[in-house]
């Protein structure tokens, strides 16, 4: 998004140490992140991962759909507070939009 707000977007990952170069290079705006804790990143490894990228706002996705993925964006938010993360979070609800000026 040119002049826009930058995004990144985890995909379904674990957490990896190049994560930490993300913010090196850019000024994340907005990261969604998984919480599923299968197949992806748990709470615990998904605010790890906040922590190395430092966004300015954080989105947890990949949760709660299916009963094998047991993250949910409370036990996120917890794992968030003990990091001291300073990224704001803000759990969507489905089909809710978002509307992002990068400032």
């Amino acid at each position: 998004i040119r002049s826009g707000p930058t995004i990144y977007h985890t995909g379904d990952t674990d957490l990896f140490s190049d994560m930490a170069l993300v913010s090196r290079f850019h000024k994340i705006d907005l990261m969604l992140v998984c919480i599923g804790d299968h197949f992806t990143m748990g709470p615990d490894r998904a605010a790890e991962a906040v922590k190395l990228v430092n966004p300015r706002e954080v989105i947890p996705m990949h949760y709660g759909t299916f009963p094998i993925l047991t993250g949910t964006p409370e036990a996120f938010e917890r794992e968030l507070k003990t990091r001291k993360s300073k990224a704001q979070l803000r759990v969507m609800k489905i089909g809710q939009m978002l509307t992002l000026d990068g400032s």
